[in-house]
């Protein structure tokens, strides 16, 4: 099982740390981000946003860093819509606070900007680079989002040119289902505006319009029955939904767009707490061996690139027949086979050596053992390790399409370090895990996970693992998972033996 889970560890690696992404397609994934944190329930969350445009700033940049030749000219349509909604966003933002659009003067054509070498405004974007260059499709107009209400609902998820033809799609059934866009007004259906301004796009006249509407409404309209209702330029802000005595975030958007990046650094000003509960029990058919083991880490976020923290770890051990079982760990104490107590804490780091890499991040922790006698004694089990331990994690995460996405860990360890005759182990390894998700729903994540590490030292030491894990966002802050894995080393494939994990965690967020 080892050979194989090693074999896999290093594909996944290969595919998601080195993999090198283009200009757009880099664009693409940090605007997939962006839209993620500051789009909810199709409305802009602008005050959360003006506090903190470093993210914005950078996708201004992106989008006139840009070019298109043959090889990327399949990525237009996709990167000209997200460009549109982007730069509304941005211009928004360099007047906020304001009530509508319309208190910037002459908003979509007087304010130009650098999009992909061009000096353009929305309105040349809109028409030139995206309807006139894309046979006026009409599913645009359900994509392209112009800063008010009365607009349809902006996605929280960037278009993607694999994706675009369901994400069309699936923009315009939303738009022309949702109540507020098409209203029922005593047996009359009342239409925006926008099928007013852009009447060929969807047809040479009303029942071909209604026609189109039809092709996707659920509720059928008559083209006898409709009319058009008065344009609403208020601004298309995020405002909390006061639920009972409890403010909630509602979101909405593709299942990938909507995960927590793990491999991001937190955003300035915010915070992270993850807490995980392991039970790891091992059988080697003469004794089972059994850790509990809570950690938590607690991460603040001084910058967009740089969040401090500190890690603490709770362990419990207790060893017993073989017969017996993992959870025994959590039943009474065995004289001399159990023991319990905090063992180590210390301070940790997580930063993001580029801003651009939106997805890769660095965390390092450094931790202090707490108590003595922690690697056992002639009366006293091992419960840790008596020296500190360092360690070093290079994170990065990759979005495959809309459902899937790659994470992969490589470490650096050095655990029980010292110098002295106290005995310190100086154990260095190198471990290294994939974990490829899989979004069934805005909410719920599958995961398969493959592990293995290597010990510097001879004779050859290594640990594998894999197992498969499910998480599920019990609200917008917080995240539960569920993890079980098989487990191996030398020691244990030369006496027949096996090792299982089973893991609790929460994550607590409030980027």
């Amino acid at each position: 099982m080892i050979k194989y889970t090693l074999i896999l560890v290093f594909s996944f690696f290969s595919i998601g740390l080195f993999s090198q992404e283009s200009d757009i397609e880099l664009f693409f994934s940090s605007a997939d981000v962006f839209f993620q944190r500051y789009v909810y329930d199709g409305a802009v969350n602008y005050k959360r946003l003006k506090s903190n445009t470093a993210e914005l700033d950078k996708l201004t940049k992106q989008i006139s860093n840009v070019r298109f030749d043959e090889d990327n000219s399949k990525y237009k349509k996709a990167f000209y819509i997200n460009a549109y909604n982007i730069l509304v966003i941005n211009k928004i933002i360099e007047y906020y606070p304001i009530k509508t659009v319309e208190e910037i003067d002459k908003f979509f054509k007087k304010y130009r900007f650098n999009i992909a070498g061009d000096d353009l405004n929305l309105v040349q974007i809109e028409n030139e680079k995206l309807l006139d260059a894309f046979n006026h499709d009409p599913r645009l107009h359900f994509a392209l989002v112009c800063g008010a209400i009365d607009c349809p609902k902006i996605a929280d998820y960037s278009y993607t040119w694999d994706m675009l033809d369901i994400q069309l799609e699936d923009q315009t059934y939303l738009a022309l289902n949702d109540d507020e866009f098409i209203k029922n007004s005593k047996g009359k259906y009342l239409l925006s505006q926008i099928f007013k301004w852009y009447s060929s796009d969807f047809g040479s006249n009303t029942e071909e319009l209604v026609t189109f509407i039809n092709r996707y409404r659920e509720d059928k309209i008559d083209y006898k029955d409709i009319g058009y209702y008065k344009y609403n330029w208020a601004l298309n802000e995020y405002l909390k939904k006061n639920i009972g005595n409890s403010d909630v975030e509602s979101q909405s958007g593709s299942n990938n767009s909507f995960r927590y990046i793990t491999a991001a650094a937190l955003p300035k000003g915010t915070i992270e707490i993850k807490q995980f509960n392991s039970v790891y029990s091992q059988n080697d058919n003469n004794t089972r061996s059994t850790f509990f083991t809570a950690s938590a880490v607690a991460l603040y976020a001084v910058s967009n690139s740089f969040n401090v923290g500190f890690v603490t770890r709770y362990r419990k051990v207790h060893n017993d027949l073989p017969s017996t079982s993992a959870f025994d760990v959590f039943s009474g104490n065995i004289e001399g086979a159990s023991r319990s107590r905090f063992t180590a804490v210390g301070p940790a780091i997580r930063w993001a050596p580029k801003q651009e890499w939106e997805s890769f991040s660095i965390q390092s922790s450094l931790t202090f053992p707490i108590g003595s006698e922690l690697e056992g004694s002639a009366s006293l089990p091992y419960i840790d390790t008596n020296g500190p331990n360092f360690s070093t994690q290079f994170w990065n995460d990759k979005s495959i399409g809309n459902k899937f996405s790659l994470f992969t860990d490589v470490g650096i360890y050095l655990e029980d370090f010292g110098f002295g005759d106290d005995g310190y182990a100086n154990s260095l390894s190198f471990p290294s895990t994939a974990i490829l998700s899989y979004f069934p729903s805005k909410k719920i994540t599958i995961y398969t996970l493959a592990g293995f590490s290597p010990y510097v030292g001879s004779p050859f030491e290594y640990y594998g693992q894999a197992g498969i894990g499910f998480k599920y966002q019990i609200s917008p802050n917080l995240e539960i998972e569920l993890l079980s894995t098989l487990f191996s080393n030398r020691y244990l494939s030369s006496k027949d033996g096996s090792a299982n994990t089973y893991n609790i965690g929460f994550r607590y967020s409030n980027r």
